[in-house]
């Protein structure tokens, strides 16, 4: 009798232990960290954290070691609130974020001083124009994958009608934009382009002049109103079809 009163507590002891570390392991087991972009995801807006986070791609894929920046934007000036590394899963997360006043904003951006040809020269996040004290906002992630340019070539010397052509990104719901300048502020911007690879100038934009050393580049948005610069800046002058037409000497 003593063996079997001796033996009941000893069972319902094990019997609580199993059942508590079962209940562990399930505990365990839903807060295991994500393995793909989707599922990061969704655990980072679970597990929110006071801030402003997301998440840098290249061609698609998640990057790491990536410097990002909070720019704080006021009266048409910005400066660096904050600068951080993205994590091997592409996160990056600003946690010290001030709460903001009517007029002010915040924007993430990346930004590749050496102009590595393998990343945009600088992306910049859409605006974030309200934010109170300890709110948590996740920004959409962003790709920083060049855009190279293919012609005309650098220091091209271009007859009208000329096709420009570059290497569209991976990502298809991006659009694109030629932008042609030079150091006096002449400026021209394509309209807006769908998904593509080229586009066809067939006059001179009236933006521009004949025989002016100009620069082409490639700008892209994506659909959240996010948009960057490619690396590329390629010369170009265009030459006037008519200049070296001659009308014959009259004769009598």
């Amino acid at each position: 009798m003593r063996r079997l009163l001796l033996i009941i507590p000893v069972a319902l002891s094990l019997i609580v232990i199993a059942v508590f570390a079962q209940t562990l392991h399930t505990l365990d087991r839903s807060i295991d960290p994500p393995t793909s972009q989707a599922e990061w995801q969704v655990f980072n807006a679970w597990a929110a954290q006071p801030g402003i986070s997301g998440i840098v791609n290249l061609g698609g894929v998640p990057t790491s070691t990536i410097s990002v920046d909070l720019l704080f934007l006021v009266d048409g000036n910005e400066w660096i609130s904050d600068t951080v590394s993205t994590q091997p899963d592409g996160s990056y997360q600003f946690s010290k974020v001030a709460a903001l006043n009517p007029g002010e904003a915040y924007q993430v951006s990346f930004n590749n001083p050496y102009l590595d040809p393998q990343f945009l020269a600088f992306w910049y996040t859409p605006k974030i124009e309200t934010y109170s004290a300890n709110d948590s906002v996740q920004m959409a992630p962003f790709d920083i994958e060049n855009i190279p340019q293919l012609y005309p070539p650098d220091n091209f010397t271009a007859t009208l009608p000329v096709t420009f052509t570059w290497t569209a990104r991976h990502d298809i719901t991006d659009s694109y934009q030629l932008h042609i300048m030079n150091i006096f502020g002449e400026d021209y911007y394509s309209p807006l382009l769908p998904y593509t690879d080229h586009i066809r100038l067939d006059t001179l934009p009236i933006e521009l002049s004949y025989d002016e050393l100009y620069y082409w580049e490639m700008v892209v948005y994506s659909p959240d109103g996010g948009n960057g610069v490619n690396t590329d800046f390629f010369g170009i002058q265009f030459t006037d079809p008519y200049e070296y037409i001659y009308l014959p000497l009259l004769t009598r």
